[in-house]
């Protein structure tokens, strides 16, 4: 008994140290067992193949999400001694940008967590095992689960293709989209779009496939007498004659025939709405704008410009963030200047006018005396200045033509640089 409860103790501290789960009687409920597998009941590569593959609204838009993301300014935040700083130039991208560029190797992590419901990244260390000299993507399909124990939910990972590898956790960047049906289950926004992008594909096949009969619906040939291949025949005429480059054509069949249209629902019209509906939905639950995509019909903002800012605030930054949080987390120990992966915001051209109208605000209430300019500098993201060569917010307000505020003019009648334009 005092062994068990010994290795138990042993065993806790181990994880604490380790940084691994914190043993829990809840975890002790969640895990099957040490060693079970925990697969995944979506299957991934019918979900590639089908959706990202096959669905081009599906496709357009995990591109276009990937390509954004992967275009944004990153930067490293490290602090020593309490000294924050900000550098383009840091080990860590090195490493990030060494395998392949940072650009393609964000790209592929934000495709398969778009696409899958989770990716993964493998950290290479060096020789001495000291620091990351490069990262590696893992195709998702391919990588399974290994339940451990209440201490360690997640024992290993095994990546399963030409050949089994098992892969350390803690060289793996696992991040998912939980499913909420079971806790370790990550779930992909093909599981609840399938039906959607099914009646997509449905509307694209239909298109197509009166695109090719001429333009024509369905309907029937009634050939009185034709043996069978006489049918054949008239069919074959009929085929040959169709098509997007023989519509304009008169259609001549040497058999007699009647022709009966069929007036089944749906019509051509219905699946041209079912295929912009469809469409948009898809674009809605990956989180844009179908405006984004030429939709010149969606007036969901009032400008392109708008859309665009709106995607890079609402959906592009904060999954940048949790990508670069993660990663963070899994390397932050092998360095000893504590650095963080950051957005250099103000680089982003979308959203400068934001920060410019931030600016604006800060600089007005500086000069008001409502906030110190270390204060503004905290809300802008600087770093805390000292001096007076170190007041960016002065030079600013200088820049942007923006007037010094007398705290004891009414707000009412302050001037606006930008009133006076327009005047």
């Amino acid at each position: 008994m005092n062994d068990i409860a010994f290795k138990t103790a042993q065993a806790r501290r181990e994880a604490i140290i380790e940084k691994k789960y914190v043993g829990s009687n809840i975890w002790e409920a969640m895990v099957v067992g040490k060693g079970a597998w925990m697969g995944s009941k979506w299957d991934k590569i019918n979900i590639i193949e089908q959706a990202f593959q096959r669905n081009a609204p599906f496709y357009a838009a995990c591109n276009m999400i990937s390509s954004m993301v992967a275009g944004l300014p990153i930067e490293v935040e490290t602090e020593v001694r309490g000294k924050k700083s900000r550098t383009s130039a840091h080990p860590l991208l090195s490493a990030m940008d060494r395998n392949e560029p940072i650009r393609d190797f964000l790209k592929k992590k934000i495709l398969y967590y778009i696409v899958t419901g989770e990716t993964f990244s493998q950290v290479i260390l060096g020789s001495d095992k000291s620091r990351p000299v490069g990262f590696v993507v893992m195709p998702s399909q391919f990588v399974k689960k290994v339940q451990g124990d209440r201490f360690n939910p997640i024992l290993e990972y095994k990546y399963i293709e030409s050949k089994e590898i098992t892969v350390d956790k803690k060289d793996v960047i696992h991040i998912f989209n939980p499913s909420l049906s079971n806790y370790f289950e990550e779930l992909s926004p093909a599981i609840p779009l399938q039906e959607i992008i099914a009646l997509n594909n449905s509307a694209i096949t239909w298109n197509k496939n009166i695109a090719q009969s001429g333009g024509l619906p369905p309907f029937v040939i009634r050939a009185m007498g034709a043996n069978k291949d006489q049918a054949q025949k008239i069919r074959d005429e009929w085929t040959n004659q169709s098509g997007a480059n023989n519509s304009h054509l008169l259609k001549i069949i040497s058999q007699s025939m009647e022709i009966e249209k069929m007036n089944d629902s749906p019509h051509d019209a219905e699946w041209n709405d079912a295929l912009i509906s469809t469409m948009r939905m898809i674009f809605m639950v990956l989180g844009m704008s179908s405006s984004l995509m030429n939709d010149a019909a969606n007036k969901t903002y009032n400008n392109y410009h708008e859309a665009r800012k709106s995607m890079y605030m609402e959906n592009i930054i904060p999954l940048a963030e949790l990508i670069l949080s993660a990663i963070t987390r899994k390397v932050q120990m092998y360095y000893k200047d504590n650095p963080k992966l950051v957005i250099a915001r103000e680089k982003i051209e979308a959203v400068q006018e934001e920060r410019k109208a931030m600016i604006d605000r800060l600089v007005k209430a500086v000069d008001a005396g409502i906030m110190t300019a270390n204060e503004a500098r905290k809300d802008l993201g600087l770093t805390p200045g000292k001096g007076a060569t170190a007041d960016v917010l002065q030079n600013a307000r200088i820049i942007n033509n923006i007037p010094k505020v007398d705290i004891n003019q009414p707000e009412e009648t302050l001037n606006n640089p930008d009133d006076e334009n327009e005047s």
